[in-house]
């Protein structure tokens, strides 16, 4: 079954519920191993790739408001691996500083 939910919506397909098995034994490592996928529910999606045209048609006037979340999103995921990054390497830098000068700490300090 194909439908649109508007003229400028993009072309829907429905994926019906069921079971099907998915991966292969005999392929790359990514598809391994072989195994049983069940479907509850029925469901929607594109028949191809979305246009610009087309989301904007779906998201009216919300689509200036996504770009916006989207790009402080990324923003904040570029700052947090930096930060991240600067752990990772104060870590090394203190756990390299410990190795090379062990102290022993006693029950009396």
């Amino acid at each position: 079954m194909e439908f649109r939910d508007c003229p400028e919506c993009p072309e829907m397909i429905v994926i019906p519920s069921g079971s099907f098995n998915m991966g292969s034994n005999n392929g790359d490592n990514d598809e391994k191993p072989m195994h049983r996928v069940t479907l509850a529910k029925a469901f929607a999606i594109g028949k191809t790739e979305v246009t610009q045209i087309q989301w904007r048609a779906v998201m009216q006037d919300q689509w200036r408001t996504v770009l916006v979340k989207i790009r402080v999103i990324f923003q904040a995921a570029v700052t947090t691996a930096r930060w991240t990054g600067q752990l990772e390497r104060s870590a090394n830098i203190y756990s390299k500083t410990q190795c090379q000068n062990p102290q022993t700490i006693s029950a009396a300090d």
